[in-house]
């Protein structure tokens, strides 16, 4: 018990004017055998006691709590901090407080790190180190990864829901299933990204690099890939309805049974493209700027033996 109250001389301070108050009060109360000058000061003195007891725990109270508040802001800078450089143990303990949505997180060295199903969304981890990164099931929606280096990073399922991902470098991530709804993805390198059953509808992948990538059967309507590498990528069954994909490089490229449905395809170049069983209506746009119609010969724009054959000028 000493040692508890030689630790905590407040604590000390405080037990001891509960006490006094609590005896002035009771002779006070009860009766003092003595001068009767002697039982009013006693009054007098148990009134000023519990007045000093009152201030205390005001005290306590406002200034105590913000100082103790000052101080844990204090230990979670620090722990941030150290997160942030890339210490495991300060990462872990990071994570079980569950603050880290809305941190900055710049440049965070979590290359390797185990991040699954963290809730990240709305942080800032542009120019971070994530590769080889561990972020299955995790929540990125409105994290700013721009110029973030997530190379192999396993991402399957993660929200990446209006991220911003600009000039980031993911060759070879995994973003099967991932939800990338919104999301903006200019100048992003994605070459040999596999992303069958992803969500990209919306995203804006303007000069995105993505040869090679694997976007099977992804939802990617309304998406504006403008001037956008996919030279060898794997598109079938991909729904592109409404996409905007001029100036495009689709040479090589799978679009077996691709929803094609009000696709903007002027000045895309589509070489050796395999076009079987994909859709098409009115509202697309071929590469020579002309709408498809039931009499058109994709083999003009896919074939480069062609007689007629249609590339646009490099």
């Amino acid at each position: 018990m000493g040692e508890y109250f030689k630790e905590s001389p407040k604590r000390a301070f405080f037990l001891f004017l509960i006490v006094l108050s609590a005896v002035s009060t009771y002779l006070a109360v009860t009766g003092y055998e003595g001068e009767p000058n002697t039982q009013t000061w006693l009054r007098e003195f148990s009134i000023e006691i519990f007045g000093v007891l009152v201030t205390f725990i005001g005290f306590e109270l406002t200034v105590g709590r913000r100082l103790r508040i000052d101080e844990a802001r204090q230990r979670f800078a620090s722990l941030l901090e150290q997160a942030i450089d890339g210490h495991g143990e300060s990462l872990t303990r990071l994570i079980e407080t569950k603050q880290l949505p809305g941190q900055d997180l710049q440049k965070a060295k979590w290359a390797g790190k185990n991040l699954d199903g963290v809730d990240l969304h709305n942080v800032n981890l542009s120019h971070a180190n994530l590769r080889g990164t561990y972020l299955q099931n995790t929540n990125l929606q409105g994290a700013v990864l721009a110029q973030a280096d997530m190379e192999g990073a396993y991402m399957r399922q993660v929200n990446l829901e209006g991220a911003q991902l600009n000039w980031a470098n993911m060759p070879s991530v995994d973003l099967t299933r991932a939800v990338l709804y919104g999301a903006s993805l200019r100048s992003v390198n994605m070459q040999n990204a596999k992303m069958r059953w992803a969500n990209l509808s919306r995203a804006n992948l303007e000069e995105a690099n993505l040869r090679g990538a694997d976007l099977h059967a992804s939802e990617i309507m309304e998406a504006d890939l403008h001037a956008a590498q996919l030279q060898g990528a794997r598109l079938a069954r991909a729904n592109l309805q409404n996409a905007l994909l001029q100036e495009t490089d689709l040479q090589g490229v799978s679009l077996i049974g691709a929803n094609l449905r009000g696709t903007n395809l002027s000045f895309a170049n589509l070489m050796d493209a395999d076009l079987a069983e994909a859709e098409f209506d009115a509202d697309t746009i071929m590469p020579n700027g002309k709408r498809w119609t039931p009499q058109t010969e994709w083999k003009r724009f896919t074939d480069p033996f062609h007689p007629r054959f249609w590339v646009p000028r490099q």
